[in-house]
């Protein structure tokens, strides 16, 4: 086995890393023998594996950093869709207030999910250049549950604030649409049932 692995749970075993660090660290143990480990890496070998893990932690901050921020927005959007339903149901409510929070949840959203791809798309690059300079199989199998760990966590926040924005930008056209009307009161009653009807397929 390999002293990749063995760097992985050293690495790994901080606070920085802690959403890998104890499937790291049994892995490698399970893995890894004394007679592994005193074989002895040449000194760019090391020096490679330092720099790659150094990447690795940075990317998996980055990605936290991402999440956190997409966490955030979600949580904003659960208090706009209230918002959405009091509106709704209230037949002398204004529904300007309501479009300009719609639209920059909408703004947000769709940042949200451009920065989660990009952060997939680098972190995803970062794995396979790791596991194409690997030549152990322990490591490999360490680096591909990582890989997939990250991987559906960015995919769980793609997911959600696409929904996300999608509702939005359903309630900003209805919205929208009944604010061009000649009849404003009769586009009013539509827009708001059209918003009953969009938050009753809604569940948060």
């Amino acid at each position: 086995s390999s002293v990749k692995s063995f760097l992985l749970t050293v690495r790994s075993a901080t606070p920085r890393f802690p959403g890998t660090m104890m499937l790291v660290l049994v892995a490698a143990l399970l893995g890894c023998t004394s007679g592994t480990l005193l074989r002895g890496p040449s000194p760019e070998q090391v020096q490679m594996l330092k720099q790659e893990l150094s990447e690795l932690e940075k990317s998996h901050n980055a990605g936290e950093k991402v999440q956190q921020r997409a966490d955030a927005f979600f949580e904003k959007s659960k208090q706009l869709f209230t918002e959405i339903s009091v509106v709704a149901e209230n037949k002398t409510s204004n529904l300007e207030t309501l479009l300009s929070h719609l639209h920059t949840a909408q703004t947000n959203l769709a940042q949200v999910v451009l920065d989660v791809k990009a952060q997939d798309k680098s972190s995803g690059e970062l794995y396979a250049r790791m596991l194409k300079d690997d030549d152990t199989d322990q490591s490999k199998q360490l680096l591909r549950n990582l890989q997939e760990a990250d991987k559906a966590n960015f995919q769980r926040h793609r997911r959600l604030a696409e929904m996300f924005e999608f509702k939005f930008k359903k309630a900003i056209h209805f919205i929208s649409k009944g604010e061009k009307a000649a009849d404003k009161q009769k586009s009013l009653r539509e827009a708001k049932d059209n918003l009953k009807l969009l938050m009753s397929s809604v569940k948060y």
